[in-house]
C-alpha cells in the first residue's frame, strides 16, 4: 500500500497490524486489500489520488467494535467539494465495518460507506477515546467554518449520535489536527489558521471545559500538535521549530519554550530539508516527527 498522510491501522495484542487503510482501500494483515475494501470514500478527489492515498493527516480513524472480537469500526471522509472560500471540505461522514474473522482471517468489509452525517465538514481532524466505562468509545468530528464539534458514541448496539457541541476557535480550512491526552482527559485541535486549543474532556458525558488558547502566528502553514505521554506538555511543529506549551502554567501562551530548531541539515540523497511536520506520541513514549516530505530522516 502506498501511503501519503492519511493512515489509520490496528494491531492485535501482539503489535502485528491486523488491518490498515491509506483512505483509498482497506487492507489486512496479509498486505493485500480485502474483500469489498476498494472503494472507500467515493469522492473525484479520492479517484485523483488512489496512486498514493489520501494526503491529509486525520482523515480515518480504526476502532474496534466493542462487545466483538472480530468487528473493526473505519470512520472516514474524503474532500467532496469546496466551500465559498474555494476551501476544501467533506460533506458526508462515513463509517464502514469490517469482519476480520471473515476470509481465512485476511477480514472483509461488510458495510461500507454508509453516510452518518451531510453538512460541512473539516476533512481532517478524526479522533477517538475510550468512553469512562472502559467499553465504548467516543467519536470527534468537526464542522468546517464553525466551532462546533460533532460526537458519536461507538457501543455494542451500534452507533449513538450525532451529539453537537460549540468550543474553541473557528476552524475553517488548514485541515486542524485533533489529538487526545494518553489517559483521556484532555483534547487538543490545532491549525495553522485559528491555531491552538486545549480542553479539559469528561470522557462520561463528552463535555469540553476549560479551554485554552495560543495564537502562534509565525507565518508558518503547517502547524500539527501532541500531548506529552503524561498529558502535561503539548508540543507544536512549526516547519522550522518545536514549541513546547505547560498545561500546569497559570498562562497557557506564556508558558512557551522553543525545544528545537532546524538547524539547516538537508538530506544529501534527496536535496529536501529537514524541518518538522506531523508529530505522534508513540507506544514507547517517544513523539515521532517526520519532516513531510521524502528525506531520509525522522526526528524523536
Amino acid at each position: 500500500m502506498n501511503l501519503s498522510n492519511a493512515l489509520a491501522l490496528l494491531t492485535d495484542a501482539s503489535d502485528s497490524v491486523v488491518v490498515y487503510t491509506n483512505g483509498i482501500y482497506v487492507a489486512g494483515g496479509n498486505g493485500l486489500p480485502m474483500i469489498n475494501g476498494t472503494g472507500l470514500n467515493p469522492s473525484w478527489f479520492t479517484t485523483s489520488n488512489e496512486d498514493w492515498g489520501l494526503p491529509a493527516y486525520g482523515m480515518d480513524v480504526l476502532l474496534p467494535m466493542p462487545g466483538s472480537d472480530s468487528l473493526v469500526a473505519l470512520f472516514h471522509v474524503t474532500v467532496d467539494t469546496t466551500d465559498a472560500s474555494s476551501i476544501f471540505i467533506a460533506n458526508k461522514l462515513y463509517m464502514s465495518l469490517i469482519d476480520l474473522s471473515q476470509d481465512g482471517g485476511n477480514g472483509a468489509v461488510i458495510t461500507k460507506n454508509q453516510i452518518l452525517l451531510t453538512g460541512e465538514f473539516c476533512l481532517t481532524g478524526i479522533a477517538a477515546v475510550r468512553h469512562a466505562n472502559g467499553r465504548d468509545w467516543w467519536v470527534f468530528f468537526h464542522e468546517n467554518d464553525s466551532n462546533v464539534f460533532i460526537q458519536f458514541i461507538l457501543t455494542p448496539y451500534g452507533l449513538d449520535g450525532p451529539y453537537f457541541q460549540s468550543a474553541g476557535a473557528v476552524r475553517h480550512g488548514y485541515g486542524p489536527v485533533t489529538m487526545i491526552s494518553r489517559d483521556g482527559s484532555r483534547l487538543l485541535i490545532m491549525d495553522a489558521g485559528a491555531d491552538l486549543d486545549v480542553f479539559d474532556l469528561d470522557r462520561c458525558t463528552g463535555i469540553l471545559s476549560n479551554q485554552r488558547h495560543v495564537d502562534i502566528n509565525d507565518g508558518m502553514l503547517n502547524g500539527q500538535a501532541e500531548f506529552s505521554p503524561s498529558g502535561r506538555f503539548v508540543y507544536v511543529t512549526s516547519v522550522v521549530r518545536v514549541l513546547q506549551y505547560d498545561l500546569d502554567a497559570p498562562d497557557l501562551a506564556t508558558s512557551e519554550v522553543e525545544v528545537a530548531v532546524w538547524d539547516s541539515t538537508y538530506d544529501t540523497y534527496t536535496y529536501l530539508w529537514t524541518v518538522f511536520t506531523n508529530l505522534c506520541l508513540a507506544p514507547d513514549g517517544k513523539i515521532y516527527i517526520s519532516t513531510g516530505n521524502t528525506t531520509h530522516f525522522m526526528h524523536i
